[in-house]
């Protein structure tokens, strides 16, 4: 909230700006981190704003514990808010009079048209898009070290995160040596309820994803991918009804629906490139431009990646570079409609809105005591 100040810009004359809320602000989170994206409201009301939290209809109950909390904590009645329900909720408030901008989280498709819909009547939003994340492995990456991490990206939270790797492009050189330990160590990995410590993962959100990724799979061996590993019919002792989908990995490259769009699930991509200009040609490729990660122990290598990669966000050895919450967050191209990222300074001025004051005092030199000549000698 700090503003700034330059005395003396003219003769006589200071500006200055300050930085003040603007009202009820609207938070809209997807399922997946149903605690921490619900949160981002923190940043609104710090900034002195009123919010109301529209969580995801399949998951609300963890949003409404934590604004149960919130009021618990002693916020004022009417600063943290919170209204349950479908897209007609998101629709009511982004044309409500009241509310005075919109932060939002999800797909690709549905950021562009709430993006659209609430500047359209001349608010402020941010829409995080959705993303293909690429993971690059060269020839000097040390698979020890960077494999464990490249599985945990690609199918840790059963792959339903915006920083999930989603493609692994593998330099050819040591594509078939690589492609051995990866997918022994992809098979190794439990499907199981979530609070087994035992598991690694879980079900998808809902039977409806669940027949999108089976769909995606069908298509992908239609245009001629090969299906590496195959997670389609997955069944967990106990639990018949889940939505289950094992690990499913396919050979398929750019131009299949599998590489090309995004798939919040476990069903990932590999391909091979020739090297480093192929590779982030790939990267480039993308319609989406949230992540992507390059695992080498080149220096020069790494550098030219994280200079040339047209994502908001890049790894060096770490498939998931998601910032920590002082460092904005957010993609580029399709993956993020609106100028402010959320997060940090971002936020700040998502939140609020700077007002210049330009000033200058005349003084009454008849007066140079800046005392009334009437309160003269009094005591």
């Amino acid at each position: 909230m700090k503003g700034s100040v330059t005395e003396n810009v003219g003769t006589g004359v200071d500006i200055e700006y300050v930085r003040e809320p603007l009202g009820p602000f609207a938070i809209i989170a997807p399922f997946n981190f149903p605690a921490m994206i619900p949160l981002y409201f923190t940043w609104a009301a710090a900034t002195g704003n009123p919010v109301i939290v529209k969580p995801s209809e399949h998951c609300p109950l963890t949003t409404i514990r934590l604004i149960e909390l919130a009021h618990e904590a002693g916020f004022p009645p009417g600063v943290v808010n919170m209204v349950l329900g479908d897209k007609s909720v998101v629709e009511d408030l982004a044309a409500h009079p009241d509310v005075v901008g919109l932060s939002f989280v999800g797909s690709s498709e549905i950021a562009k048209l709430v993006y659209t819909m609430v500047t359209a009547t001349g608010k402020r939003c941010q829409a995080q898009g959705g993303s293909k994340n690429h993971l690059v492995v060269t020839d000097t990456a040390v698979l020890d070290k960077c494999l464990p991490n490249i599985v945990s990206s690609m199918l840790g939270n059963s792959s339903q995160r915006c920083f999930a790797g989603s493609n692994l492009v593998v330099y050819d050189s040591i594509y078939d040596g690589f492609m051995d330990r990866f997918l022994a160590a992809v098979k190794k990995l439990r499907l199981g309820h979530g609070m087994d410590d035992s598991v690694d993962l879980g079900p998808v959100i809902s039977a409806e994803a669940l027949g999108r990724f089976e769909a995606a799979v069908d298509t992908a061996q239609a245009q001629g991918a090969d299906v590496l590993i195959d997670g389609r019919g997955a069944r967990v002792d106990g639990y018949p009804d889940g939505n289950w989908l094992a690990p499913t990995i396919l050979a398929a490259g750019p131009g299949m629906e599998a590489f090309d769009q995004e798939l919040f699930g476990p069903v990932r991509c590999v391909t091979r490139v020739s090297g480093l200009d192929e590779a982030i040609g790939v990267v480039n490729a993308s319609t989406y431009g949230h992540t992507a990660a390059i695992y080498t122990e080149q220096g020069g290598v790494a550098r030219e990646f994280r200079q040339r990669a047209e994502v908001g966000q890049v790894g060096i050895n770490i498939g998931t570079p998601a910032p920590i919450a002082f460092y904005p967050v957010g993609g580029r191209k399709t993956s993020f409609y609106g100028s402010l990222r959320g997060r940090a300074n971002d936020a700040v001025d998502f939140y609020t809105d700077k007002k210049i004051v330009v000033s200058t005092w005349h003084i009454d030199t008849t007066q140079e005591s800046g005392v009334d000549p009437a309160f003269e000698g009094t005591s």
